[in-house]
């Protein structure tokens, strides 16, 4: 009965008001606009490649972003299918913010400072901007976490799946004198353990998430958690949910590992400014308003007991605050980004997890914030508003320049500084280059696409598939394990792109000779903001010890 009524006021607690809904709609209209106006990203298209080759794990990452592009991969080829899992990953990181908000307002209450503040009573009866929760405000005001909504990457995954086991963990260590304890429920043990496993299956970076649900199992039930069957239950399930990764490993020397300690390492000395650029690209692309939430708690609230002066005390007092939990959650990974950051080897979508474990802790602050300096507060909404809007607005119209002069006709590997860099030209295009391509191999008996580099191979490997797709540059990875090594003597159609554009791969170790046999422009809404160059390379002349072998992996 008691579990019963727990559902039933989840259930009530998660009911939003129009204003509400008009936001959450709105943010799911905005995904849609994107998912049909532009073409997929690199990272899209490499983790759609994984839907289509299906393994128990990959080079760069674990197997679950593939696993989950299976059915909408062998679809029609129509980019928007591969933006329904990034869709309702972001809807369901949003209600899951909002319970975690109900939980921990329900063991917070304001105490008469904040009314003394001038922070009326009944707000919650107010429209507009006051009638949002704070979570929702958060999330629907983040631009990077709405590309996160459209862009399957690991990351996304793990946004749902950290607010999931933030839930879960909460439940577990339960409050004081509450009914609804759950440390001894073997159930809740194993549904945290199926969610670990989860996490680990998405991404490396889970490690950090099991150690931060360490620390707060510590912090809640102390080292007796140890004693409990349900911990070890919940170890064992997470541990045997991981195992296809572990034996994939196994089968290939364990390169995805060493992959990704040398990417996490860098290539670089550590700088200090790179951190510190790092953290203000962070703010600006989540947006200022969660940093104003977690610095309006300041010296308002307390780790362990929060004073009646202070505006926020704790009813019931749980075992482990929310200000302990939150930034169990979150700053162990954000932290080690930044620190990483320092050697050149992170992306701001990597701290998603980290910044979505703060919003509920955010909330708080930017609850008190938003009445105490509603000006301020409507401020810095409509500038992320305005932020967002502009960003997608540019992601639509691929940006507001185009190729002038000799840009339009530029061969490989010609640069100047005329030339003007579009990013957002990035987004179109691909699709028909890649149909160019594959006509023009076609005509000339070629039977392989080459590239310089990775990230022009994801997009054209997935709209010429199934045309094979190598990458020249001297190095490993996965499309090494799907298409294989260059031959010697092979001959291939090299793809280049003005953008990203790359020297003809002509030298002692690469190709014998390459000459260029057509040019394609990429015009949108009238303007070419980039193109194509298509050349026949012959006579690849690579050692055989100067690329890793597949039939021997361990020689990398």
């Amino acid at each position: 009965m008691a579990t019963l009524l727990t559902a039933k006021k989840n259930i009530q607690s998660l009911q939003l008001n129009r204003q509400e809904w008009w936001c959450f709609s709105l943010a799911l209209c905005l995904h849609l606009l994107l998912a049909f106006g532009v073409e997929l990203s690199p990272d899209e298209a490499h983790y759609a490649l994984y839907g289509l080759h299906l393994d128990w794990s990959y080079y760069d990452h674990p197997p679950l972003v593939g696993w989950v592009q299976w059915i909408p991969a062998h679809w029609p080829q129509l980019d928007w299918s591969l933006r329904v899992v990034p869709m309702v990953c972001w809807a369901l990181s949003a209600f899951l913010l909002i319970e975690l908000h109900q939980r921990f307002k329900s063991f917070v209450q304001t105490t008469q400072d904040e009314v003394m503040d001038g922070v009326p009573k009944a707000h919650e009866r107010e429209g507009g901007l006051a009638s949002i929760s704070s979570p929702l405000l958060l999330i629907s005001l983040s631009p990077l976490l709405h590309l996160l909504g459209i862009a399957l990457v690991p990351d996304a995954l793990l946004m749902p799946l950290v607010c999931a086991i933030m839930l879960i963990t909460w439940r577990i260590t339960g409050e004081a004198q509450s009914p609804d304890i759950q440390e001894d429920k073997l159930g809740t043990w194993c549904v945290l353990g199926v969610l670990l496993g989860l996490a680990g299956l998405s991404k490396y970076t889970a490690v950090v998430l099991a150690l931060s649900v360490a620390l707060v199992l510590l912090k809640g039930l102390g080292w007796r958690v140890v004693q409990k069957p349900g911990l070890w239950i919940s170890v064992l399930t997470s541990s045997v949910m991981i195992v296809p990764v572990l034996y994939w490993n196994v089968m290939h020397h364990w390169i995805s590992f060493a992959y990704q300690f040398g990417h996490a390492s860098g290539q670089q000395d550590w700088v200090f400014r790179k951190s510190f650029a790092y953290f203000l690209v962070l703010i600006l692309a989540y947006g200022p308003l969660l940093v104003v939430g977690l610095l309006y708690l300041r010296d308002r609230t307390r780790w362990d007991v929060v004073l009646e002066s202070k505006p926020y005390v704790h009813l019931n007092k749980p075992r482990v605050s929310v200000e302990f939990f939150c930034s169990a959650f979150g700053l162990p990974l954000l932290l080690l980004l930044v620190f990483l950051s320092g050697r050149g080897s992170t992306l701001p979508h990597w701290a998603a997890p980290a910044w979505v474990s703060l919003i509920p802790l955010a909330s708080l602050g930017l609850e008190r914030f938003r009445w105490v300096s509603k000006r301020l507060f409507k401020t810095l909404v409509y500038l992320q508003v305005f932020f967002c809007l502009g960003l997608f607005s540019l992601m639509l119209c691929a940006g507001i320049g185009r190729e002038v002069g000799e840009q339009p006709i530029a061969s490989p590997g010609m640069r100047s500084e005329d030339f003007r860099v579009n990013p957002f030209a990035d987004l179109f295009g691909w699709s028909e280059g890649a149909r160019v391509a594959q006509q023009l191999a076609q005509i000339n008996h070629i039977q392989t696409l080459a590239v310089t580099n990775w990230t022009l191979a994801s997009r054209l490997a997935w709209y010429a598939r199934p045309m094979p797709v190598k990458v020249i540059q001297n190095h490993h990875d996965q499309f090494n394990l799907w298409f294989g090594e260059l031959k010697p003597n092979e001959s291939v159609l090299w793809v280049d792109w003005s953008m990203m554009t790359f020297l003809p791969p002509v030298a002692e170790n690469q190709f014998k000779s390459c000459h260029l046999i057509e040019q394609f422009p990429v015009v949108h809404w009238g303007r070419v903001v980039s193109h194509f160059n298509f050349s026949i390379c012959e006579g690849w002349q690579a050692p055989l010890d100067s690329r890793p072998s597949l039939e021997e992996p361990s020689q990398r």
